[in-house]
């Protein structure tokens, strides 16, 4: 089976000690940081980076072929001016995809980058995540945003880079799991290709959050579901849709962290 890895500061040298492999996906966090505070978010940052000579390096000697490449995943590859020309190095590389090219960000530092560049590495998916089409709901969840500027920047890259499918992905919680037609609405009039709707996952063991506010979060048994039959029922066929619960996501991320982290003893 070819793996799905994560490719992040905190396991790059775990990752360069094992043999060259042909990934089905690459995630790729180059930066360890993040321009934003979402509620939800548990992941540890830091100021950290990967360097370029050394994913370099990654991509010549432990990569062999890669189907799915993206850059961000936990992080923000935005906020690191580096990042079109690691996606150009990327392109010229082993790690070059065959099928997907993804940028994943929150779209807010989106307009720093020279997206001609992102034209010559091959890109062919832009991931923004928005949980809302509500200015006010959108920064309660995600701390630091603003709904505004990631749609003129969303209207700015669609301009510059028409052939590229952009998708919205959502985080749905308690808190916006009734405002998830209005986003849907947002992004078919928008000319967005897909919505992709993420069930929101409370771990109990995990640092870096308000445990009591992420509690309060959790989105009530059924509810999922029940806002999955109504969108569907009004947007099917006019905008591709897709649904991830939180216990898929839990199982996909086991699967995942088993080729990205050292095995425990």
């Amino acid at each position: 089976m070819k793996p799905h890895v994560r490719l992040r500061v905190v396991n790059f040298d775990y990752l360069r000690q094992q043999p060259a492999k042909h990934f089905e996906w690459l995630r790729i966090d180059a930066n360890d940081n993040c321009n934003l505070k979402c509620v939800y978010c548990r992941v540890d940052r830091s100021d950290r980076i990967i360097e370029f000579a050394d994913l370099k390096a990654f991509f010549s000697e432990n990569v062999t072929a890669v189907d799915n490449l993206q850059f961000g995943c936990g992080m923000e590859p935005t906020i690191d001016e580096r990042l079109a020309d690691l996606m150009l190095l990327a392109a010229n590389s082993n790690a070059n995809p065959s099928d997907v090219f993804s940028l994943q960000t929150n779209g807010l530092s989106l307009h720093r980058h020279d997206l001609e560049k992102f034209k010559t590495a091959g890109l062919n998916l832009l991931s923004v995540s928005m949980d809302s089409a509500n200015g006010e709901t959108h920064k309660t969840l995600r701390g630091g945003s603003s709904i505004d500027k990631v749609i003129r920047n969303l209207q700015s890259f669609r301009e510059t880079l028409p052939d590229v499918f952009v998708q919205i992905m959502a985080v749905v919680t308690a808190v916006n799991v009734g405002e998830m037609e209005s986003l849907t609405e947002f992004a078919f009039e928008s000319g967005i290709k897909k919505v992709f709707f993420r069930e929101m996952e409370y771990l109990p063991d995990s640092r870096n959050i308000d445990h009591e506010k992420v509690r309060d979060l959790v989105v009530p048994a059924g509810e999922f579901q029940t806002m999955r039959q109504r969108v569907e029922e009004r947007f099917r066929g006019k905008i591709h849709l897709g649904f991830l619960n939180s216990e898929f996501l839990s199982d996909y991320r086991h699967k995942a962290d088993s080729f990205s982290t050292p095995p425990v003893d």
